[in-house]
């Protein structure tokens, strides 16, 4: 059995779409801070109607407030709330939604005997709905027993156009189909790529009781989006043949209209109802096809807001280490985690350490304020120096910078780039040295050594860092750290063999790095002058 969703309240307050959910027991409405719904508008008395639940049922009842309660446009002292219901107190309009259950979906190629049609409703006629301007030709909505659909309409743009993700669109949706509309059942789905078949992204019911299958008949789907015309199927129609699949699940009539923007079809919002006595009715038509209508641009909006979002956690995650250029390509062509997975992946690349020589004996002279002033203002001249060869900063470990090269992004130089960044660095560093004359010169040790490596989020999915492990990057700090003394550019071999041709190197004496069965050919790389 599936999990019911409790009864809720959707209201505008300040150009604000509201959604509350009832709970158990009594819910007071007023403008009293003590009130458990409160409801800061002049026109609502302090303590203005109680809502009690008794069964399965919501009441609604009137605490003596000065403008009292009209539900459905007819004043109530103590009332039942059905599904759907509008209510105001004061200046204030209340729609009432009764509990919702998820259902399961399955679909059907049974054809149906349309009743009616209409071509699918633009975002400028959604409009004129919104601002109450009648269309002379169209009879149906010129009955003043329709004026609430101004105020629908508007109420849906507030609520569809503040609704944050996807899955909150979809939400806001049904329930606003459900509260304005008399359906038992509905669905929204939308359109797989190059077909016109339909994801199903979300399905309620009204009914509590309501345990079976929604039933979905593929055709009128196909029929929505093909045609871009929203459709209704009654099953009482006089002017067509009873509709066999209508008939068999007992239903009384089915609406379906096409969301549609920019000529693009998105999706559909389908809805049914076993109800002889409040089956759809033209003008439900009509409101479900603006209803869509201001629905895809709500779509369109949250999905183009999403990717946003995407492309954001990506900057967020990656602008830290990596140069602009490379999180621009990383944006316009990567793969997002979600925001909350864990991603890596092998590749080729180069790694680079430089350290200090001779800081941490300078350090002791100084204070912890002098220590974090002079560290910072070198690591700001090496990043530069690593974002210049669009390379990535891996981290910083006390007075050591570590990068890498050929990753997130492929560089077939990747050596060629880490050594070049290599000599900018020691560059940097003299710059540094000669805009503090009289000071003690500090030098710089760097190793760097190419081949496989993990890179990625290491970690766990609370704390984690993009980096790079593996063998290559332990050899690559072993070279530093034993291998580049005096301020030497040292690299390994695998380098070595991919930059031969464009750096002079010196072969050095056969060396035995710690953690290596055998002796390593390493090479320092000439700097002139």
């Amino acid at each position: 059995m599936t999990a019911e969703k409790g009864c809720r309240l959707f209201y505008t307050l300040n150009g604000s779409a509201v959604e509350f959910e009832l709970g158990a027991g009594s819910v007071v409405v007023g403008r009293s801070q003590d009130c458990d719904l409160m409801i800061s508008d002049d026109s609502v008395s302090r303590r203005h109607a109680e809502l009690t639940l008794k069964g399965d049922s919501w009441y609604i009842k009137d605490l003596g407030a000065k403008n009292g309660i009209v539900q459905n446009d007819r004043t109530v002292a103590h009332s039942r709330l059905s599904n759907g219901d509008r209510f105001k107190l004061g200046n204030v309009h209340f729609t009432y939604q009764s509990k919702e259950r998820n259902l399961g979906i399955s679909f059907s190629e049974n054809v149906t005997a349309r009743s009616m049609k209409i071509d699918s409703i633009s975002m400028e006629e959604a409009s004129l709905m919104m601002s109450g301007v009648k269309d002379p030709s169209d009879d149906t909505l010129l009955s003043e027993a329709n004026d609430w659909i101004p105020g629908l309409m508007s109420e849906a743009a507030q609520s569809l156009l503040a609704s944050g993700g996807l899955d909150e669109m979809f939400e806001a949706i049904l329930s606003l189909a459900f509260a304005h509309m008399p359906a038992e059942r509905a669905c929204i789905g939308l359109c797989q790529e190059a077909d016109e078949t339909v994801a199903v992204k979300l399905a309620r019911s009204t009914n509590p009781a309501d345990t079976e299958q929604l039933v979905i008949s593929s055709t009128i789907t196909s029929e929505a989006i093909r045609d871009r015309n929203s459709v209704v199927y009654l099953n009482s129609n006089t002017d067509a043949p009873p509709s066999q699949s209508i008939t068999n699940l007992s239903l009384t009539s089915i609406m379906c209209a096409p969301l549609c923007v920019d000529g693009e079809v998105l999706g559909v919002i389908y809805l049914d109802t076993r109800d002889g006595k409040a089956p759809f009715k033209p003008i439900h038509l009509k409101v479900l096809s603006a209803l869509a209508a201001l629905s895809a641009v709500a779509l369109r909006q949250a999905s183009l807001r999403e990717e946003v979002q995407r492309e954001q956690r990506i900057r967020d995650r990656l602008s830290r280490y990596s140069s602009p250029h490379v999180v621009d390509r990383l944006v316009d062509g990567g793969e997002d985690d979600g925001g909350s997975g864990m991603y890596s992946e092998e590749a080729v690349a180069s790694i680079l350490f430089a350290d200090l020589a001779g800081f941490t004996s300078l350090s002791e002279t100084m204070t912890p304020s002098e220590v974090t002033l002079m560290l910072n203002a070198i690591f700001a001249r090496l990043t530069e120096a690593v974002f210049e060869f669009e390379g990535t900063v891996d981290k910083f470990i006390g007075d050591e910078i570590m990068a890498f090269f050929g990753a997130p992004i492929a560089q077939e130089d990747h050596a060629e780039r880490a050594v070049r960044c290599a000599v900018r660095m020691r560059e940097c560093l003299v710059e540094f040295n000669a805009s503090r004359p009289g000071e003690a010169e500090l030098a710089m040790s760097i190793g760097i050594n190419s081949g496989p490596v993990i890179v990625g989020d290491i970690g766990s999915p609370q704390r984690k860092d993009y980096t790079v492990i593996g063998d290559t990057v332990n050899t690559a700090k072993r070279i530093e750290s034993q291998a580049a003394k005096g301020g030497k550019i040292v690299i390994g071999p695998a380098t070595y063999e991919l930059v031969k041709d464009c750096c002079r190197c010196e072969a050095l004496p056969l060396m035995a790095l710690k953690g290596k069965l055998e002796q390593l050919q390493l090479y320092s790389v000439e700097v002139s002058g």
